[in-house]
Protein backbone atom coordinates (compact mmCIF):
# COMPACT_ATOMS: atom_id res chain seq x y z
CA UNK A 1 0.00 0.00 0.00
CA UNK A 2 1.28 3.43 -1.19
CA UNK A 3 -0.02 6.86 -1.40
CA UNK A 4 -1.76 7.31 -4.20
CA UNK A 5 -1.15 11.10 -6.16
CA UNK A 6 -3.81 12.00 -8.37
CA UNK A 7 -2.14 15.49 -8.86
CA UNK A 8 1.25 15.38 -11.32
CA UNK A 9 2.05 17.87 -8.91
CA UNK A 10 -0.19 18.34 -5.89
CA UNK A 11 -0.39 22.12 -5.42
CA UNK A 12 -3.46 22.52 -2.81
CA UNK A 13 -2.85 22.71 0.60
CA UNK A 14 -5.62 21.69 2.49
CA UNK A 15 -5.79 23.59 5.82
CA UNK A 16 -8.54 22.10 8.15
CA UNK A 17 -10.65 19.43 8.70
CA UNK A 18 -14.47 19.36 9.97
CA UNK A 19 -17.58 16.22 10.15
CA UNK A 20 -21.14 16.68 8.92
CA UNK A 21 -22.78 15.02 12.04
CA UNK A 22 -26.56 13.48 10.28
CA UNK A 23 -28.94 12.66 13.28
CA UNK A 24 -31.98 13.44 11.53
CA UNK A 25 -32.79 11.14 8.96
CA UNK A 26 -35.90 12.17 7.76
CA UNK A 27 -34.83 15.19 6.30
CA UNK A 28 -33.34 15.72 3.26
CA UNK A 29 -29.24 14.97 3.69
CA UNK A 30 -28.19 17.38 0.76
CA UNK A 31 -30.47 20.57 1.95
CA UNK A 32 -29.03 19.49 5.72
CA UNK A 33 -25.44 19.59 4.82
CA UNK A 34 -25.81 22.63 2.70
CA UNK A 35 -27.73 24.70 5.74
CA UNK A 36 -24.67 23.28 7.94
CA UNK A 37 -21.96 24.32 5.11
CA UNK A 38 -23.69 28.08 5.54
CA UNK A 39 -23.35 28.13 9.31
CA UNK A 40 -19.83 26.90 8.89
CA UNK A 41 -18.85 29.73 6.28
CA UNK A 42 -20.46 32.37 8.62
CA UNK A 43 -18.24 31.66 10.99
CA UNK A 44 -14.99 30.89 10.08
CA UNK A 45 -12.85 30.69 6.45
CA UNK A 46 -13.34 27.34 4.84
CA UNK A 47 -12.15 27.07 1.77
CA UNK A 48 -9.78 24.16 0.91
CA UNK A 49 -11.02 22.53 4.11
CA UNK A 50 -11.72 18.36 4.38
CA UNK A 51 -15.18 17.72 5.09
CA UNK A 52 -16.36 14.06 6.36
CA UNK A 53 -19.96 12.97 5.70
CA UNK A 54 -20.93 9.61 7.45
CA UNK A 55 -21.51 5.99 5.54
CA UNK A 56 -23.80 5.19 2.95
CA UNK A 57 -24.75 9.32 2.76
CA UNK A 58 -26.66 8.82 -0.44
CA UNK A 59 -29.19 5.96 1.18
CA UNK A 60 -31.87 8.10 0.89
CA UNK A 61 -33.42 7.17 4.85
CA UNK A 62 -31.82 6.22 7.68
CA UNK A 63 -29.41 3.12 7.67
CA UNK A 64 -31.69 1.25 9.70
CA UNK A 65 -34.50 1.96 8.18
CA UNK A 66 -36.16 -1.08 6.95
CA UNK A 67 -36.84 0.37 3.44
CA UNK A 68 -34.52 -0.49 0.58
CA UNK A 69 -32.25 1.94 -0.38
CA UNK A 70 -32.31 4.41 -2.72
CA UNK A 71 -28.98 4.38 -4.29
CA UNK A 72 -27.53 6.53 -8.09
CA UNK A 73 -25.33 4.86 -10.34
CA UNK A 74 -23.00 7.61 -9.67
CA UNK A 75 -21.72 9.93 -7.27
CA UNK A 76 -24.25 12.26 -6.12
CA UNK A 77 -24.33 15.72 -8.46
CA UNK A 78 -25.12 17.67 -5.39
CA UNK A 79 -22.19 16.77 -3.61
CA UNK A 80 -20.60 18.35 -6.24
CA UNK A 81 -22.22 21.00 -6.49
CA UNK A 82 -21.99 21.71 -2.76
CA UNK A 83 -18.06 21.21 -2.98
CA UNK A 84 -17.85 24.07 -5.65
CA UNK A 85 -20.05 26.56 -3.83
CA UNK A 86 -18.27 25.84 -0.91
CA UNK A 87 -14.50 25.90 -1.87
CA UNK A 88 -14.19 22.30 0.32
CA UNK A 89 -13.78 18.85 -0.79
CA UNK A 90 -15.88 15.85 0.43
CA UNK A 91 -14.70 12.65 2.02
CA UNK A 92 -18.06 10.82 1.77
CA UNK A 93 -19.49 7.31 2.52
CA UNK A 94 -21.49 6.61 -0.62
CA UNK A 95 -23.06 3.29 -2.25
CA UNK A 96 -22.45 3.44 -6.02
CA UNK A 97 -24.53 0.91 -7.79
CA UNK A 98 -22.77 -1.06 -9.99
CA UNK A 99 -19.69 -0.85 -8.13
CA UNK A 100 -19.38 -4.65 -6.34
CA UNK A 101 -22.69 -7.32 -6.62
CA UNK A 102 -26.07 -5.38 -5.82
CA UNK A 103 -26.83 -3.47 -3.82
CA UNK A 104 -23.09 -2.44 -3.86
CA UNK A 105 -19.99 -2.21 -1.96
CA UNK A 106 -19.98 0.49 0.62
CA UNK A 107 -17.53 3.02 -0.40
CA UNK A 108 -15.28 6.01 0.39
CA UNK A 109 -15.09 8.70 -2.67
CA UNK A 110 -12.90 12.02 -2.05
CA UNK A 111 -14.63 14.67 -4.09
CA UNK A 112 -13.23 17.97 -4.87
CA UNK A 113 -15.26 20.81 -7.21
CA UNK A 114 -16.26 18.68 -10.55
CA UNK A 115 -13.02 15.67 -9.49
CA UNK A 116 -13.84 12.53 -7.42
CA UNK A 117 -11.91 9.26 -6.51
CA UNK A 118 -12.70 6.08 -4.88
CA UNK A 119 -10.45 5.80 -1.98
CA UNK A 120 -11.70 2.51 -0.38
CA UNK A 121 -14.62 -0.03 -0.13
CA UNK A 122 -15.94 -1.30 3.54
CA UNK A 123 -14.76 -5.16 3.90
CA UNK A 124 -16.36 -5.64 7.49
CA UNK A 125 -20.13 -7.09 7.79
CA UNK A 126 -22.42 -5.17 9.91
CA UNK A 127 -25.94 -7.27 10.02
CA UNK A 128 -27.54 -4.65 7.32
CA UNK A 129 -27.47 -6.92 4.26
CA UNK A 130 -30.13 -4.65 2.13
CA UNK A 131 -27.53 -1.87 2.92
CA UNK A 132 -24.40 -2.66 1.30
CA UNK A 133 -21.90 -6.10 0.29
CA UNK A 134 -18.85 -6.42 2.10
CA UNK A 135 -15.90 -5.95 -0.32
CA UNK A 136 -12.84 -8.66 -0.15
CA UNK A 137 -10.26 -7.65 1.32
CA UNK A 138 -7.76 -7.38 -1.41
CA UNK A 139 -9.63 -5.61 -3.94
CA UNK A 140 -10.67 -2.86 -0.81
CA UNK A 141 -7.86 -0.24 -0.99
CA UNK A 142 -7.97 1.45 -4.32
CA UNK A 143 -6.50 5.24 -3.55
CA UNK A 144 -5.69 4.63 0.34
CA UNK A 145 -4.49 6.74 1.07
CA UNK A 146 -4.55 9.55 -1.62
CA UNK A 147 -1.93 11.90 -1.81
CA UNK A 148 -3.96 15.13 -3.22
CA UNK A 149 -2.56 17.83 -1.11
CA UNK A 150 0.53 19.28 -1.06
CA UNK A 151 1.07 19.05 2.68
CA UNK A 152 -1.74 16.01 3.76
CA UNK A 153 -2.42 12.23 2.78
CA UNK A 154 -5.74 11.49 3.44
CA UNK A 155 -6.96 7.91 3.81
CA UNK A 156 -9.63 6.41 4.82
CA UNK A 157 -11.90 3.44 7.05
CA UNK A 158 -15.52 2.90 6.88
CA UNK A 159 -16.93 2.35 10.18
CA UNK A 160 -16.31 -1.18 11.88
CA UNK A 161 -13.24 -1.72 9.58
CA UNK A 162 -11.65 1.03 11.87
CA UNK A 163 -11.98 -1.36 14.88
CA UNK A 164 -11.55 -4.77 13.84
CA UNK A 165 -7.87 -4.62 15.66
CA UNK A 166 -8.52 -8.24 17.22
CA UNK A 167 -8.52 -10.07 13.46
CA UNK A 168 -4.97 -10.35 11.99
CA UNK A 169 -6.17 -9.53 8.20
CA UNK A 170 -8.00 -6.14 9.55
CA UNK A 171 -5.41 -5.24 11.69
CA UNK A 172 -2.48 -5.88 8.77
CA UNK A 173 -4.53 -3.65 6.60
CA UNK A 174 -4.70 -0.67 8.89
CA UNK A 175 -1.26 -0.89 9.59
CA UNK A 176 -0.33 -1.13 6.08
CA UNK A 177 -2.05 2.58 5.76
CA UNK A 178 -0.57 4.36 8.64
CA UNK A 179 2.66 3.19 7.17
CA UNK A 180 1.62 4.43 3.60
CA UNK A 181 0.75 7.81 5.44
CA UNK A 182 3.89 8.83 7.32
CA UNK A 183 4.87 9.98 3.66
CA UNK A 184 3.27 13.25 4.18
CA UNK A 185 3.66 15.99 6.86
CA UNK A 186 -0.01 15.27 7.56
CA UNK A 187 -2.24 12.67 7.93
CA UNK A 188 -5.92 12.82 8.02
CA UNK A 189 -8.16 9.19 8.71
CA UNK A 190 -11.38 10.13 7.09
CA UNK A 191 -14.04 7.21 8.93
CA UNK A 192 -17.62 7.62 7.84
CA UNK A 193 -19.83 5.68 9.70
CA UNK A 194 -23.17 4.56 11.63
CA UNK A 195 -22.34 3.95 14.77
CA UNK A 196 -24.72 1.17 16.24
CA UNK A 197 -22.14 -1.15 18.06
CA UNK A 198 -19.03 0.77 18.48
CA UNK A 199 -18.61 3.45 21.30
CA UNK A 200 -17.11 6.55 19.18
CA UNK A 201 -13.86 7.41 21.29
CA UNK A 202 -12.82 3.53 20.60
CA UNK A 203 -12.79 4.06 16.99
CA UNK A 204 -11.01 7.49 16.77
CA UNK A 205 -8.07 6.06 19.04
CA UNK A 206 -5.23 4.24 17.98
CA UNK A 207 -4.08 5.97 14.99
CA UNK A 208 -1.10 7.27 16.01
CA UNK A 209 -0.25 10.97 15.05
CA UNK A 210 -2.65 11.05 12.49
CA UNK A 211 -5.54 13.20 12.07
CA UNK A 212 -8.83 11.01 13.03
CA UNK A 213 -12.33 12.88 11.67
CA UNK A 214 -15.48 10.35 12.06
CA UNK A 215 -18.37 11.81 11.29
CA UNK A 216 -21.88 9.68 12.14
CA UNK A 217 -25.28 9.18 10.88
CA UNK A 218 -26.81 8.01 14.26
CA UNK A 219 -28.64 10.25 16.47
CA UNK A 220 -27.84 8.68 19.41
CA UNK A 221 -26.21 10.97 21.71
CA UNK A 222 -23.52 8.73 22.83
CA UNK A 223 -21.94 7.83 19.36
CA UNK A 224 -21.41 11.66 18.39
CA UNK A 225 -19.24 12.28 15.59
CA UNK A 226 -15.65 13.30 16.46
CA UNK A 227 -12.39 15.22 15.75
CA UNK A 228 -9.31 13.26 17.09
CA UNK A 229 -6.33 15.93 17.19
CA UNK A 230 -2.95 14.65 16.84
CA UNK A 231 -1.09 13.72 19.99
CA UNK A 232 -4.28 14.53 21.88
CA UNK A 233 -5.57 12.48 24.68
CA UNK A 234 -8.94 12.77 24.50
CA UNK A 235 -11.58 13.35 21.39
CA UNK A 236 -12.75 16.68 20.60
CA UNK A 237 -16.93 15.42 20.75
CA UNK A 238 -19.46 17.32 18.33
CA UNK A 239 -23.00 18.01 19.54
CA UNK A 240 -25.40 15.06 18.38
Amino acid sequence: MACQSKMASPQKTLRGTGFFHFGKPDLNAYEELERAMSVARSAAEIDDFLIVLPEAFNRGSSYDAVSDPRYGASVPQELYTLSGVFGVAFVAGLVVTGIGPAPGYSSAYFIDGTTSHLICHKVTRDDSDRNYVPCPLEDADINNPLCYYANASVGALICRDADDENVEKYRFRQHALLEAMRQSPIGVICIPAFLTRYETAGLVKGFGSNYVVLANANGLNWRPSAIFFKNALDPCFADA
